[in-house]
């Protein structure tokens, strides 16, 4: 029997492991923003998604779960310049775990590293947002 990942990529070709994080949410808080040495631009901002369920009694009930977005160079100065509090953004991206240190005690963190991102709306409106997504290959 086939897998759904052998049947959309191709019959001949199996995916031998996948790290692929879709989401569409509101962004959170604006970007923060900084520039590393050789002038890499970094940007870190919250996504915030929600699922909808019903309860025992009927109620439906809402579930925010909140994410942490890393985009990098090109990628990140879009988010620089377009990415502000409320907007509605969909982006592609990759699952990064990472690690700290302190006192001994080790703390783990996730995060979702922007590769494409695509603005749905804008938090307040304004004709500098593109309707395009954006794209960029350097993030891979």
């Amino acid at each position: 029997m086939e897998s759904l990942g052998e049947v959309l990529i191709d019959k001949h070709y199996k995916i031998k492991t996948m790290n692929v994080a879709i989401l569409t949410g509101r962004v959170g808080k604006n970007p923060e923003v900084e520039y590393l040495p050789g002038n890499v631009c970094k940007a870190r901002f919250t996504l915030a998604t929600s699922e909808y369920y019903k309860n025992a009694a009927g109620e439906t009930q809402e579930k925010t779960t909140w994410h942490n977005l890393v985009a990098w160079r090109k990628t990140a100065e879009l988010v620089e310049k377009y990415v502000q509090k409320g907007l509605k953004v969909s982006i592609i991206g990759r699952i990064s775990n990472t690690s700290s240190e302190k006192d001994g005690v080790k703390k783990y963190f996730s995060s979702v590293v922007v590769k494409q991102i695509e603005f749905l709306s804008s938090a307040q409106p304004s004709n500098d947002i593109p309707d395009d997504s954006f794209e960029n290959p350097e993030n891979y």
